[in-house]
């Protein structure tokens, strides 16, 4: 999760945690790759650990952890049903030929992370779009909570605010996950944090699906029109200055993250590293992950199943 999601002492724990991942890691704080961008998807509460090591005689050996602190119906507690606070599954390590299609759908994820990074610190068009594609969103976003806000029932004024979080929440993740650390982090220090702004644990779970819901939410935070409204105008303030600073420090300058001759003044000494590792070890990491990707499961004419390599 980005630590500026975060303020005080958890933060700045944060902020340590997630730069000794990105030394030698592919960390993704925030999910859009390339042109997908999805405003809200930016990275929260789940952790993953999978194991895949593939001998020379062909099997794969694999095995799987993962947790979650979600309790919301959204995480690992499955559709209809709230989750524990803590909700983990370990499978046996396992020694097979062959790998199942929810191996395939995580090593999928796994190779589009690292094609991402690699592309982001290396491919300064690829940066543009990609930047330039969620500004797009964003302001397209913030147009229509304006226009809605202005007049509206209590529930949709409530779902207006959630939204308004998670459009907040997102551009920080955004701003984390980009490349060029000595302009992104001089955002996030000028950016002014909203009042009354909502734990992001706790968004999930505050998103309604229908307007009755969102009503009943709000009449139980005894939240009234126009503290609500007066919310929204707060963080669609700083989203609008978040998104200002972008265009303006950073979209203007991202040919001069990757030709910069002093890259201490762009890249931190975190960035400098990653970027040797991606120059040493990243064709070699796609390569392996695509290559286990040729082990999937397949059915055969016949119906039984079969290795595809």
């Amino acid at each position: 999760m980005a630590p500026s999601a975060f303020g005080g002492a958890i933060e700045r724990l944060q902020r340590e945690a997630v730069d000794g991942l990105r030394r030698n890691c592919y960390v993704a704080l925030h999910g859009g790759k390339g042109q997908e961008i999805t405003l809200y998807n930016f990275i929260n509460h789940a952790k993953f650990l999978l194991y895949y090591h593939l001998c020379s005689d062909g099997y794969i050996h694999h095995q799987r952890f993962y947790g979650s602190t979600n309790f919301t119906v959204r995480g690992l507690g499955g559709s209809g049903r709230y989750g524990n606070y803590e909700e983990f599954y370990c499978s046996k390590l396992k020694k097979n030929p062959k790998l199942a299609l929810g191996d395939m759908y995580f090593i999928k994820e796994a190779i589009d992370i690292l094609e991402h990074k690699n592309k982001l610190y290396t491919d300064p068009q690829y940066l543009q779009q990609y930047a330039s594609a969620h500004l797009q969103k964003i302001r397209e976003k913030l147009w229509n909570i304006k226009n809605k806000a202005s007049g509206t029932t209590l529930g949709e004024l409530f779902q207006l605010y959630v939204e308004s979080s998670l459009l907040y929440f997102s551009s920080l993740a955004f701003l984390e996950d980009i490349p060029g650390k000595g302009i992104t982090l001089e955002i996030l220090r000028e950016l002014h944090r909203p009042e009354s702004l909502l734990d992001i644990f706790e968004l999930e779970v505050l998103a309604p699906t229908v307007e009755e819901e969102a009503e009943d939410m709000a009449e139980i935070l005894m939240l009234e029109k126009e503290d609500i409204r007066k919310r929204i105008e707060g963080l669609t303030n700083s989203i609008e200055s978040c998104y200002n600073m972008i265009v303006e420090k950073y979209i203007y300058n991202i040919k001069e993250i990757h030709e910069a001759k002093e890259l201490d003044k762009i890249f931190d000494s975190i960035e400098q590293e990653f970027v040797e590792h991606l120059v040493n070890y990243g064709k070699f990491h796609l390569g392996n992950l695509l290559k286990l990707m040729k082990y999937r499961r397949t059915e055969s004419r016949n119906g039984k199943l079969a290795v595809e390599r």
